[in-house]
């Protein structure tokens, strides 16, 4: 499926585990509640796609653009999601595990409530974005840009990366555990 064309395809509940998807196009596709674990999406275009409720643990989403997808309650855990661009995409609810998002822009997105725990979130662009309630215990932060965005409830145990000007900023703006040690 490398470089192939399924723009607006529906693909609700396809079983697409182990494929290649190097650079092809998704974008407005119905994704719901698919099946892509150890996929390769490399460069892939998935802009404004439904992944609702997708199994994408393992897979391989870097470079992909996914702005104003829908990611509500999908998995991906231990993804590379690496330098991908998701500004204004819905990650509530949301498992990233263990992901790779270093330089990911999530800029406008919101991850409220969402599961980045041990994630590798150096360099990524979560300005402007919801992060309410969102778990960021053992994450990696170094260069993260949280301007603007809304962090109350945001749990932060054992980061690493954060500057004081940052820990000062969460801790008014309403993150917890914010550890200056």
């Amino acid at each position: 499926m490398t470089q192939a064309d399924l723009t607006g395809a529906n693909l609700f509940k396809a079983c697409l585990n182990a494929t290649d998807s190097t650079g092809a196009k998704f974008d407005d596709a119905n994704l719901r509640q698919s099946n892509w674990e150890e996929a390769i999406l490399c460069s892939a275009f998935l802009r404004r796609v439904d992944l609702e409720g997708a199994q994408l643990q393992d897979t391989i989403l870097n470079r992909a653009d996914l702005t104003q997808s829908d990611l509500i309650k999908s998995d991906l855990s231990n993804a590379d999601l690496s330098d991908a661009i998701l500004c204004q995409a819905a990650l509530e609810l949301a498992c990233l595990f263990n992901a790779d998002l270093i330089r990911t822009d999530f800029k406008l997105a919101s991850l409220f409530n969402a599961n980045l725990e041990e994630a590798v979130l150096n360099g990524a662009n979560l300005s402007n974005s919801d992060l309410r309630h969102t778990n960021f215990i053992n994450t990696q932060l170094e260069g993260v840009d949280f301007s603007g965005s809304r962090v109350k409830g945001a749990l932060f145990i054992d980061t690493v990366g954060l500057t004081l000007q940052q820990k000062q900023w969460l801790s008014k703006n309403g993150a917890l555990n914010i550890s200056y040690f």
